[in-house]
């Protein structure tokens, strides 16, 4: 794919696209072509040949004189276009298509196409932090276990022609049924070593509320940790009655471990895991190594 420089003068922005997203609408692209000509812009729309990813295409941008990268989709579209401007000037835009967009929500960006690109058109800028495990980094969570493997599950199911909700909640209710757990070794940065037999590890970029009203959510994108919690429990009923505890009672379990950190390695006997990035699965080869990356992305958001 070639791309031409913005014409001097011109606004230097640039804006990729996921169409797919969860949504639904039948053609995104005009529908935020119109929205961006309403404050007199006309960014370029940049899409992937058949031999790229959207970071490859995001990669590309960079060197074409663009300050700031629009990208509209899911949690997991803005994650693979985000990790191609970590620690640059680039700016971020976040136009949120996708089922759940946790990311935009955090940042209080709103699910509305208009109000969103209001936002991005106003043009305040913060830094945020970004995690990454073994390379591979992510803007909202990781986990290990059992996620994963409900959103593998979840996924099949969909090709079968399962709505999103009802794949996952099939998906849920069959591993819970098949319930197996890991065993973890966590070498932790400034803490000590922890040992534990858990059906998931999750680990959040920055810290996760798990109260029922707030369940899910970030006060904060910009601590500069990662918030690691994982249940040490061993059968399917005593995970569920931990989590129910935790969400409906407001304090954290005793058979719950978490606590904040910089970085850790997971080990374990098996040479490859399974690990979710923002919902995206993949094998990975154990160790994990997790880390924090300190406000290394810079996205438009409003309240900065």
């Amino acid at each position: 794919m070639t791309l031409s420089p913005p014409a001097a003068g011109s606004p230097r922005m640039c804006c990729i696209l996921n169409e797919k997203a969860g949504r639904g609408e039948r053609d995104v692209a005009k529908l935020v072509r119109a929205s961006f000509a309403r404050h007199g812009l006309t960014p370029e729309f940049l899409k992937p040949d058949g031999t790229q990813s959207l970071t490859d295409v995001a990669r590309s941008a960079l060197g074409q004189g663009y300050d700031t990268v629009v990208c509209g989709g899911g949690d997991g579209t803005i994650n693979a276009v985000a990790g191609a401007l970590l620690d640059t000037e680039v700016k971020l835009g976040v136009l949120p298509l996708g089922t759940l967009n946790h990311f935009a929500r955090d940042l209080n960006i709103p699910l509305d196409l208009d109000a969103a690109v209001q936002v991005i058109v106003d043009a305040t800028s913060r830094k945020v932090d970004v995690g990454e495990v073994n390379g591979h980094v992510f803007l909202n969570n990781s986990s290990v276990g059992l996620y994963p493997s409900i959103v593998r599950l979840r996924e099949g199911l969909q090709k079968h022609g399962y709505k999103k909700w009802l794949a996952l909640l099939r998906a849920s209710i069959s591993m819970l049924t098949r319930f197996r757990t890991l065993r973890l070794a966590l070498d932790i940065r400034g803490k000590p070593a922890v040992q534990c037999r858990t059906a998931v590890l999750f680990i959040g970029n920055n810290t996760y509320d798990t109260t029922l009203l707030r369940l899910g959510k970030r006060a904060a994108l910009d601590r500069g940790h990662l918030w690691a919690m994982m249940p040490a429990v061993e059968t399917r009923w005593k995970l569920i009655r931990t989590a129910l505890a935790l969400v409906f009672s407001g304090e954290t379990p005793a058979d719950i471990i978490s606590f904040e950190t910089e970085s850790m390695t997971v080990s374990t006997r098996h040479k490859r895991l399974r690990v979710s990035t923002d919902g995206e699965i993949r094998q990975m080869r154990a160790p994990l190594r997790y880390r924090t990356r300190p406000q290394s992305l810079h996205v438009l958001a409003p309240g900065a």
